[in-house]
């Protein structure tokens, strides 16, 4: 619990960078347990690879949010979003909802709609903290579409194919909570 104990301190509490905080947290279990660690070049080794792999599905992934956020396909789907007879919050959940599903990612969908699309939002009227709040619950409804980076990571560490693993994680990410 100590290296645990140790990371969230630093990251949470001092708050030093992420990728610094994790790295003190592993050293320090290394650190601790290294007379219980019999094969010590090979738990190194496992655990490093075991480490890079989701780092780099995770960060491939990112990257394709941003990569058709630039392209011209992005800006007609903006465009018909903004373009529909809705309601202004409506408009801004779906468009936010919609954004994250493309980019698979709620955290990147309600980024990049805020910064896409906020000056709209903000002409129809609404406070921000309002259109913040809906736009932040909207970004969970399609974040977890096959291609995130976190669903492509479990998947691969648990064997189990998106085919045939997907439709499970849909109903639970995607489907309740649009009906939520």
């Amino acid at each position: 619990i100590i290296p645990l104990l140790v990371t969230l301190i630093l990251v949470d509490v001092i708050q030093v960078h992420v990728l610094l905080g994790f790295s003190i947290g592993c050293l320090s279990a290394l650190i601790l347990f290294w007379n219980k660690i019999s094969d010590k070049i090979k738990v190194i080794s496992s655990s490093f690879n075991d480490g890079l792999l989701p780092c780099i599905l995770v960060a491939a992934v990112s990257g394709l949010g941003g990569v058709i956020s630039a392209t011209p396909a992005f800006d007609v789907i903006r465009n018909a979003i903004m373009e529909l007879p809705l309601g202004g919050l409506v408009k801004v959940a779906l468009s936010t909802t919609l954004i994250a599903g493309i980019c698979a990612s709620g955290s990147g969908g309600l980024r990049m709609a805020l910064s896409l699309l906020g000056k709209e939002f903000l002409a129809m009227g609404f406070p921000p903290t309002i259109i913040a709040r809906v736009a932040a619950i909207a970004s969970g409804g399609l974040d977890s579409m096959p291609w995130n980076g976190s669903i492509v990571m479990i998947h691969s560490l648990s064997g189990v194919s998106i085919k045939t693993g997907y439709r499970h994680v849909f109903v639970l990410t995607c489907l309740l909570p649009i009906l939520a």
